[in-house]
């Protein structure tokens, strides 16, 4: 029998917890009551579960995932999609994102950094299957956690969740002329730098991102002085943000570290050309589809935005591309691939092979 720890439920919409959702609601849909999902006390369950067997837990947090879970799913594999997952559950199969918890842990807290890192050790070590979103994680983790990459079955993200949306205008204007950034304040998405040189280079730029960066922008701590080229409206909903895409002269992602870079393939599947850091997972999902910068040059990227602002032609080819290359990221195939890894209740060589 297979369960599903939805702890992540209730939670604001991250990658993670993105990934999470697109990958249970097929799962469910394929699966229905066949498939138990179990949900921490203050969770708040979706109507897309009511064709699932939902069980709520009395207990929240990492008392529900770490003491609870594993009681609860004592006659079932689990299925671990969104985050960390019980440390003591063997039958399970485990998603473990990235090792961003290993390679920047100035930007977490201590206690987040030492359970993170535990738990992945524990967990990598003792679960039947494990599943990553890129080869680069899957040779990131495999690196930090001392385990053989060759466990890993790679399931991306998908992009087709943006194809089919309704756009919807945000409650704020923008000039006909801009790009979008896409991102947090922590040290390894790189927005600061960047977004100062488009600004100082007088291109208008809409950050997007999560409550709270608008206020850290407009106190100056970042050296940035609000004008007319700056909006920053904190997080938006994705009809918003595909409306954004949809106008937008480019995506501009600076990030060094992703384990795979959502933003690059939702910009893509709604037309909008991508300007992206030259990094490994950015440069696995992208291919030759994107305009890449040096992230420790901000001025790389001002002048690859002014060259697509330039050439109609050259942004008309990015479109095309981009287009090509996120039709192969498919949340269907995603959610397929991780249900074949658990039904299989036993060690299953992962599959590396690269979507076509």
């Amino acid at each position: 029998m297979l369960a599903i720890n939805g702890k992540w439920l209730g939670h604001s919409l991250t990658g993670t917890e993105r990934y999470a959702t697109e990958v249970t609601k097929r799962i469910v849909a394929e699966m229905g009551c066949e498939v138990t999902v179990f949900v921490p006390k203050s969770a708040s369950v979706p109507s897309w579960l009511d064709s699932a067997r939902v069980i709520r837990s009395r207990f929240d947090g990492i008392v529900f995932e770490q003491f609870a879970l594993p009681l609860l799913s004592l006659r079932y594999h689990l299925i671990n999609i969104g985050g960390p997952a019980p440390v003591l559950k063997m039958r399970q199969t485990v998603t473990l994102f990235d090792a961003s918890v290993f390679r920047f842990p100035e930007t977490f807290t201590r206690s987040f950094v030492f359970f993170y890192q535990l738990m992945y050790k524990l967990v990598a070590h003792r679960a039947i299957n494990l599943v990553t979103i890129s080869d680069f994680s899957a040779n990131e983790i495999s690196d930090v956690t001392k385990i053989d990459g060759r466990r890993f079955t790679v399931a991306p993200c998908g992009s087709n969740h943006f194809s089919g949306l309704t756009a919807v205008k945000p409650n704020f204007d923008v000039p006909e002329f801009f790009v979008v950034c896409v991102g947090t304040l922590a040290v390894r998405k790189n927005l600061v730098p960047v977004v100062s040189a488009l600004v100082m280079a007088d291109i208008p730029t809409v950050v997007v991102g999560v409550a709270g960066i608008s206020s850290v922008f407009r106190s100056g701590q970042v050296g940035l002085v609000m004008d007319e080229l700056l909006t920053v409206p904190g997080r938006l909903r994705d009809e918003e943000i595909a409306w954004l895409y949809d106008r937008a002269l480019a995506l501009v992602f600076p990030s060094v570290y992703e384990g795979f870079g959502l933003p690059i393939i939702e910009a893509q599947i709604r037309g909008c050309p991508v300007v992206c850091s030259s990094r490994p997972a950015m440069r696995e999902v992208g291919r030759q589809s994107v305009e890449y910068f040096n992230p420790e040059s901000p001025g790389d990227a001002v002048d690859l935005v002014l060259e697509l602002q330039a050439n109609a032609v050259h942004r008309e080819e990015f479109i095309r591309a981009g287009k090509e290359n996120a039709a192969r990221f498919d949340w269907d195939q995603t959610a397929s691939d991780i249900l074949r890894v658990a039904q299989a209740n036993r060690p299953v060589s992962g599959d590396r092979r690269a979507r076509r």
